[in-house]
């Protein structure tokens, strides 16, 4: 599947009840607090919810709550 009939069809996913309703399942963690990487993560989606959306869903989450932080320069060092 290439690139853009992919995008497409995880857009088309969340904007239905099903995107919804893994927005708010899968957060920036599991249940337990682990942080998931794809590699963990795709083999403990609940049977019948779609990997990609689901991990999708998972970005988002984390993106929501992520960080800026700026890049700092101690003394004396040079930029």
């Amino acid at each position: 599947m290439s690139f853009g009939k992919l995008k497409d069809s995880i857009l088309g996913l969340f904007t239905s009840h099903l995107g919804w309703l893994l927005l708010g399942k899968y957060q920036a963690t599991d249940s337990q607090g682990r942080y998931l990487h794809w590699n963990d993560f795709q083999w403990r989606v609940e049977k019948g919810d779609p990997e990609l959306a689901a991990w999708v869903a998972t970005k988002l989450a984390r993106k929501a709550i992520a960080k800026n932080l700026p890049l700092l320069q101690a003394d004396g060092d040079r930029g």
